[in-house]
This record gives structure tokens, C-alpha cells and sequence, in this order.
């Protein structure tokens, strides 16, 4: 593998991992019209994101959709979406890693989802480097590649309650890295200007391989609200279990493994108010990672929807950052969803903040 694939594959990322990378709480699938309402969507899960979200979300999709095209791409700016392109088309990955923050995402992943089913296909990247200050707060690298698919399914027990589950098989090639100002020094002696330079070394001998096979489980409760409108308003409580066990990878090889997805409980509600024909308001809110000691912040997620049969819009906060975001829905084939949300990277709340860009297209058909 020459040293440009690599090191996109490192500077990029998968979407599955549950960890603190420096400050950073992940989450194991950052959909992108979620993230527009701040990534608060356990209880609302009511599109293929439900297979990664909230699988018992299965019983309230309605149809069949076949989504064939299903790319999303992410960045945290324009520069770095020229020197990824530089790198790929261009060979030139000597300037693809640069002191600062940085984040790169790329998914495709087809699709089918229908009442109480859905499976996908993924090849999905994504990246997060810090950089921006090796002489005080060190180096943080969290970067993947994932291969595999998932699978869910729901069972309604009655009209008002569902349970589901969803299980993945993967392959992932990556590397979790984060060296303090000590230990950089320690490699890399007083001056370490050429750490940049030495950042492909690094990784390549701490990248790990290996496969795993992940399961999610959720519940999700449906109370129909009072109203005199002839449109009927539901408040849904719901909650899952992601990872359960620890999703923990066999190694290939002599290669060591990439480290284990630790297990994580998540709650959310949502307010589903459809007001008239084709028009619904959503109200939405998570709290993730619940049962682990981190700041309530960083766990807290809000957001807000009108949407419309083919376009909405939506903010939210997610750890404490404004999120956005709109789409446009064309039937019966595409679909264009577009979010900006913010991260912290610190070990403070409002300590520094990450700004990621999302585009997803999604091209497919209704056939039932």
C-alpha cells in the first residue's frame, strides 16, 4: 500500500467507534440529516438512519426504498478537501497532513429499508486529526477504515411499542493515537518541528487490523397526544444499547487489532406534530453515553424539524454547539441532505471547537 492510500485511510476515518478521542465523544453512526438536529434521533428514527440509530425505528417506516447511490462526504474546510484531492489525483500527500484541526469523511452505502427491515452495505472513511498545539496539549489522531454491512430488524408488539436489533460485520484497518507533550519529546527530542513529517511513520506502526462483528438493540414507545386537530400528535420515548458485549476485533495475521468499541446506553424523546398534509414539526432530544462519566454537556443532544414531502429544515446542539441544516426530496429517486455541527476537542466544555460541513446524496427508488 503506497504511503498516499495510507495515509488517507489514517487521516481519514470509519463511522463506528464510541470513544474519547482527546476531548471527543463519538458516536457509533453520525447520520447527516440527524446531526442537522443535533444529532438527537434515538426516539424519531423514522428512515434507513433507524439501522444505525435505533433498529425497533424499523416499524415505523412505511414503503420499500431502495437507495442504490448513497454517498455522504464531510470536511471541516476547504483546504482540506483540496489537499485530500490533491493527494488522490495529484499524488501529492508530503502537504496532505498540516499542523491544526482536521477532519475528512467519506461513506457509500447502499441500501434497503421497509416495515420492521433494513439492511446496507458500507465502505466508510472518516478522520480526526488535532495538531494544532504539540508543545502544550500533544497529539490526537482517531482514524479508520470500515468495510462490511449491517442488518436490522423490529417487531411491534403492539401499535404503540416496538423492540429491534441490529447486528454488523466489518472489517477495519485504523489507529486510535494520542501522544502528550512528554512523550513527544520523548520520541521525537526537544525539536519536534518534523513531527508532521514523521506523522505517516507513526501511524503505520500503530495501525491496527482486524474484523468484529457489532449488536445494537432498541425499544421505542409511541403515546398519541390529545387534539382536536383531524392530525394526530405523538410523543415517543425510546432507548438502546449500542455495541453490547464491547464490539472487540480479532486481529489478521501477526497484525495487532484495532481497539474495541466499548458498549454505550443511549435515551431519547421526540415530539412528532404533523399539522397538515405533507408539513410535520419534530422535536427531538438524546442523551448518549449515559451511563459514562463525562460532562452532561457533551451527552445532551436537542434539535428541531420542519419538514415537508420534499424539503426541511432543522438545527439543534449537539455538545453544546449549534447544529444545522436543510434537504431537498425529489420522489421517487434523490434526495439531498446538508449539515453543519459542531464538536469539542478540548477536555473543557466550549474549550475548542471543531466545525465539520456534510453532503450527502442519496439516489435510489420507491418501489412500493
Amino acid at each position: 500500500m503506497n504511503k498516499s492510500i495510507l495515509i488517507i485511510i489514517l487521516f481519514c476515518n470509519s463511522l463506528l467507534i464510541p470513544s474519547l478521542f482527546g476531548g471527543l465523544l463519538q458516536n457509533t453512526f453520525e447520520g447527516v440529516r440527524p446531526m442537522g438536529m443535533g444529532n438527537a434521533f434515538i426516539a424519531l428514527s423514522d428512515d434507513a438512519n433507524a439501522v444505525w440509530y435505533n433498529p425497533a425505528g424499523l416499524s415505523d417506516i412505511e414503503g420499500v426504498h431502495l437507495n442504490v447511490f448513497n454517498f455522504i462526504l464531510g470536511v471541516d474546510s476547504k483546504d482540506t478537501l483540496d489537499r485530500i484531492g490533491n493527494a488522490i489525483f495529484k499524488g501529492d500527500s508530503a502537504n496532505l497532513v498540516r499542523e491544526g484541526k482536521e477532519f475528512i469523511r467519506f461513506n457509500f452505502m447502499p441500501n434497503i429499508v421497509a416495515p420492521h427491515f433494513g439492511i446496507s452495505l458500507f465502505s466508510q472513511t472518516k478522520g480526526t486529526f488535532d495538531t494544532s498545539d504539540l508543545t502544550n496539549q500533544g497529539l490526537d489522531v482517531h482514524a479508520h477504515h470500515d468495510q462490511g454491512a449491517i442488518a436490522g430488524g423490529a417487531v411491534s408488539i403492539s401499535d404503540y411499542f416496538s423492540v429491534g436489533a441490529s447486528v454488523r460485520a466489518f472489517y477495519r484497518a485504523g489507529v486510535d493515537l494520542t501522544l502528550t507533550p512528554a512523550e513527544i519529546i520523548a520520541q521525537y527530542g526537544a525539536n519536534a518541528a518534523n513531527l508532521i513529517d514523521d506523522i505517516y511513520t507513526e501511524l503505520s506502526s500503530q495501525a491496527g487490523h482486524g474484523y468484529a462483528f457489532g449488536l445494537n438493540a432498541g425499544i421505542k414507545l409511541k403515546i398519541p397526544l390529545p387534539t382536536k386537530n383531524r392530525f394526530r400528535p405523538y410523543f415517543y420515548l425510546a432507548a438502546t444499547a449500542e455495541d453490547i458485549g464491547n464490539t472487540t476485533f480479532k486481529a489478521i495475521g501477526s497484525q495487532l487489532p484495532p481497539k474495541s468499541v466499548k458498549q454505550s446506553f443511549n435515551f431519547g424523546g421526540a415530539i412528532v406534530y404533523p399539522f397538515a398534509k405533507n408539513w410535520k414539526w419534530n422535536l427531538t432530544t438524546d442523551i448518549k453515553h449515559a451511563l459514562e462519566p463525562t460532562d452532561f454537556i457533551r451527552q445532551f443532544h436537542l434539535g428541531t424539524e420542519l419538514r415537508h414531502s420534499i424539503f426541511g429544515i432543522r438545527a439543534g446542539a449537539n455538545q453544546g454547539y449549534l447544529t444545522y441544516g436543510f434537504s431537498f426530496e425529489f420522489p421517487p429517486h434523490t434526495k439531498i441532505h446538508f449539515s453543519s455541527y459542531g464538536v469539542e476537542l478540548g477536555n473543557k466544555r466550549w474549550e475548542k471547537e471543531q466545525r465539520t460541513y456534510l453532503l450527502q446524496l442519496n439516489i435510489g427508488f420507491n418501489p412500493i
